[in-house]
């Protein structure tokens, strides 16, 4: 609070000092700052505190106030600096300023500079949205759907996009959850005339689901030639998990019992612990021995292969239906 109170008060003084010499312009834009300054205190004040605090969100117009509050500042100051010099020596000093100023912007502006922040921080799995994309057209065929919500996790960046590109392909769809319908609207509220749901599944959901719905969309974020030798690599390794050939010894008693499971056979179990990372784990800490299997090419080690099948894995994404149109 002490320095906003000094923010406005310098603002205050720039403006009193502006109107001395004549800026009326630049002492009415400091009067507007200070303003601005205030009433952004009072609105921050008014704005709701959940229980992980301040949401950023609620704030971003702060960032626009901000730069604006900075040029006024940085225009009071120069125009109380330069308002003595004489009006032919001033062009020639300002004008290369404010151009070679604009120049840098410019060329700084041109890269792009990703804050690794919020929606950005999830750039990775786009190619995986835009392999999605090409497979969405069979809902078509029976819209309106629902699109289930209820397993989504927390800041997960799928369901939104997938959302807003089922909306640009004229694909109605609708929601049961009532958080969901305050977010998009009453007219995506379901009414029970739909035959087809739709759901999401990430990671080894998607590749190891085996219930009733279908999955008519599945895609990842490497290359075909990657995701092939990660699955044929998991699946060396799972079977080296049911016939013997990789021993596990010293397990804690949860681990243990998904551990025997695989050991007596059964490769569903052999694959989840292959495809949830626990082999790989279990096999950087010593408690597994992969010695028995050689990885095949391209693969030196099967450290890189545990590598490999993580960002695999990590990275694929599925929508599966309940339907009696699409799952024909």
């Amino acid at each position: 609070m002490i320095a906003l109170a000094a923010l406005i008060g310098a603002l205050v003084l720039l403006a009193r000092a502006c109107r001395r010499i004549g800026q009326r312009t630049a002492a009415n834009a400091c009067v507007l700052a200070a303003a601005g300054t205030l009433m952004t205190v009072v609105c921050v004040g008014l704005l709701t505190v959940g229980v992980v605090g301040l949401a950023a969100h609620h704030v971003r117009w702060v960032w626009t106030l901000a730069v604006f509050v900075h040029v006024i500042i940085a225009w009071a100051v120069v125009t109380l600096a330069t308002h003595r010099w004489s009006a032919a020596v001033l062009p020639r000093l300002v004008d290369p300023a404010v151009l070679l100023a604009i120049g840098v912007l410019a060329a700084a502006n041109i890269p792009f500079y990703a804050q690794k922040q919020g929606p950005v921080s999830d750039a990775g799995s786009m190619p995986a949205m835009r392999e999605i994309f090409t497979q969405l057209a069979p809902l078509a065929d029976d819209d309106p759907i629902i699109f289930r919500t209820d397993n989504v996790r927390v800041f997960e960046p799928y369901s939104a996009t997938v959302m807003m590109r089922l909306q640009e392909l004229g694909i109605e769809f609708r929601v049961t959850d009532e958080g969901m319908v305050r977010q998009l609207g009453n007219n995506r509220r379901a009414d029970g005339t739909e035959t087809t749901t739709i759901f999401q599944l990430e990671r080894s959901a998607a590749l190891l689901y085996e219930g009733p719905a279908c999955r008519f969309a599945v895609a990842d974020a490497v290359t075909g030639t990657e995701a092939a030798a990660a699955s044929d690599a998991a699946e060396r390794l799972a079977i080296g998990l049911t016939d013997g050939t990789i021993d596990v010894v010293g397990l804690p008693e949860e681990e243990r019992v998904r551990a025997d499971a695989a050991a007596n056979g059964d490769l569903a179990a052999a694959r989840s612990l292959v495809y949830e990372g626990y082999l790989g784990r279990w096999s950087a800490d010593a408690v597994a021995d992969v010695s028995g299997l050689t990885p095949a090419p391209p693969f030196a080690t099967w450290g890189e292969a545990f590598l490999a099948i993580d960002r695999w894995v990590s990275s694929t994404y599925g929508l599966f239906a309940e339907s009696p149109v699409i799952c024909t």
